[in-house]
């Protein structure tokens, strides 16, 4: 700001010149007021400006003018010292702007300031600077053009600010989370592998039964792990490990049944689902539940038939709701079931995962096959 005290101090000279001149435009009182007027305005002028280095310093923000006529540059004296150079060493231009920017972001400095002066927009970036000893700076740079009536760039003025602490601690914080992800990533992958491990076990210990209605719990028992092995999956696979993508996870859990349960009929999936995301917590309850229907369905709908179709629908209704229906085109259910009979583990457990769900459901059965649909809050 020195030159600004100067010019400020040179005009109240001026002044002063002027009014001590011989003239009968003032009265000595009137030139005495005038004065008096003139020095209180400098005072404030100055106390404004002692605030404005004084913010400047603890803020290392360094303000900047550069006159586009007459190729000049001003900086303010932080600047200077954001630069590296004291208000003394230098009379700052362009190639003193730029022999500090560092290699790697010269160019995108350059463009990003020759944009914003074509489309007549402020600019803001963050970009290093490089000094001769190796040191680091990283600078945030807001920048606003002045035009001229017809639109000719006249001047740009700007702020530099020196983020060096803030900019390594987002890079520590980023590195950290990274590490952070990594480490999540790895620990999904192998609960997914053990659990893909004991579900093999459980496998190879179905193989050896002889007792049928154990072999169908075990391969019950299986199912549910591989389940929850698949939401392990999507979560490992995930950018964002608070939540998966319900639909795909749904998709994979109805063709790996498919492919798992021992079915005389030819089955065929047909699904179409919207862009939903839940949270880990709940997409597991979901895909519990989501297993043992379509296993009822599997077990029971289609005694007898040469093929059949499972269809599966979900829907998101304003954020706010999940619409979820599972369809078979199968037998249908007996005339004596009843859906709140306590007639095996499945039905008990769809049951509790639809109570952790808050779901309201109905089931929906005739000689043209069954369907089950629930509704839930999404939050």
């Amino acid at each position: 700001m020195r030159s600004i005290r100067n010019n400020i101090d040179n005009h109240f000279k001026r002044a002063v010149t002027v009014l001590d001149t011989d003239n009968s435009y003032f009265s000595e009182d009137q030139k005495k007021e005038l004065l008096d007027i003139l020095a209180n305005a400098e005072n404030e002028v100055f106390k404004f400006i002692t605030m404005v280095e004084l913010a400047e310093e603890v803020a290392d923000i360094g303000l900047w003018e550069y006159n586009i006529a007459d190729d000049t540059i001003y900086w303010s004296d932080e600047t200077y010292r954001v630069w590296g150079y004291e208000p003394t060493d230098i009379a700052p231009t362009e190639k003193h702007f730029k022999e500090r920017i560092h290699p790697e972001d010269a160019e995108r400095v350059k463009q990003t300031y020759k944009q914003s002066l074509a489309d007549n927009e402020e600019y803001h970036m963050v970009y290093r600077l490089q000094f001769p000893e190796g040191n680091i700076k990283f600078i945030e740079a807001f920048g606003r053009h002045v035009y001229d009536e017809d639109g000719n760039p006249i001047s740009t003025i700007g702020t530099n600010q020196n983020v060096t602490v803030r900019e390594k601690e987002r890079r520590n914080i980023e590195s950290s989370l990274s590490k952070y992800q990594t480490m999540l990533k790895e620990i999904h992958h192998r609960v997914k592998n053990n659990l893909g491990v004991l579900a093999g076990t459980m496998q190879l210990q179905l193989l050896e039964e002889n007792d049928e209605q154990f072999k169908h719990k075990l391969l019950d028992s299986t199912n549910r792990i591989r389940t929850i092995a698949n939401v392990h999956e999507q979560l490992y696979q995930s950018q964002d490990f608070n939540e998966i993508p319900l639909g795909k996870s749904i998709e994979k859990i109805a063709s790996d049944l498919i492919q798992a349960m021992p079915l005389e009929s030819e089955i065929t999936l047909d699904i179409e689902y919207d862009d939903i995301y839940l949270s880990n917590q709940k997409s597991m309850t979901c895909s519990l539940l989501v297993n043992e229907i379509i296993t009822n369905a599997l077990k029971h709908a289609f005694d007898g038939e040469e093929s059949g179709e499972l269809s599966i629908r979900l829907q998101e209704d304003d954020d706010e709701y999940i619409h979820l229906s599972i369809t078979d085109n199968g037998v249908g259910l007996p005339d004596d079931f009843q859906q709140n009979e306590d007639s095996s583990l499945g039905m008990d457990l769809i049951e509790t995962l639809c109570q952790q769900l808050e779901a309201s459901k109905t089931l929906e059965s005739s000689e043209e096959g069954t369907q089950f649909s629930m509704r839930f809050p999404r939050q």
